[in-house]
């Protein structure tokens, strides 16, 4: 796969994919916790394996949503998508810091030996976590924790 396409996509898309367990039906959780987390992770993910391109717009954080246009967002992830095929994901790390996650995935691509590792960010903003679409690793990492471990991999059906 051609780096350069990965990483175009990466940085367009924020391809970050984990999955989680859900909580039991009825139960309340903190909307800040790492279970919600792994929940709004799995939903944007699960929309680009779909390709449910413009759903998954509305899972970016705010200030990336309101300068950018779901149609011409979603026609550009498209192109991209279309060269890269993703077979599975699984989260290996999240850090949660204040109203700022990180988490670390691979990332399993078909005709790819070996998996990416990415490090994505993961806002809370309005009561719910949101997917903040660049690589601040690029700017300097905010999160000054050690990440978790996550013992959590999904296959598409």
């Amino acid at each position: 796969m051609k780096r350069i396409e990965f990483v175009a996509l990466i940085l367009l898309t924020g391809l970050s994919i984990a999955s989680c367990v859900s909580p039991s039906a009825g139960a309340k959780t903190d909307p800040k916790s790492m279970d919600r987390l792994l929940a709004r992770i799995k939903t944007y993910h699960d929309l680009f394996l779909e390709k449910n391109y413009a759903s998954a717009f509305d899972l970016i954080a705010g200030k990336w949503r309101l300068n950018d246009d779901r149609v011409k967002w979603a026609a550009s992830v498209e192109r991209i998508a279309e060269k890269i095929k993703l077979v599975n994901y699984s989260a290996t790390g999240i850090c949660i810091c204040g109203d700022l996650a990180r988490v670390v995935v691979a990332l399993h691509i078909q005709g790819e030996a070996s998996a990416a590792r990415e490090t994505e960010y993961w806002q809370f903003e309005n009561n719910d976590w949101f997917f903040v679409p660049v690589q601040l690793r690029d700017i300097g990492d905010p999160c000054d924790c050690k990440a978790s471990s996550v013992q959590s991999s999904t296959e598409p059906d």
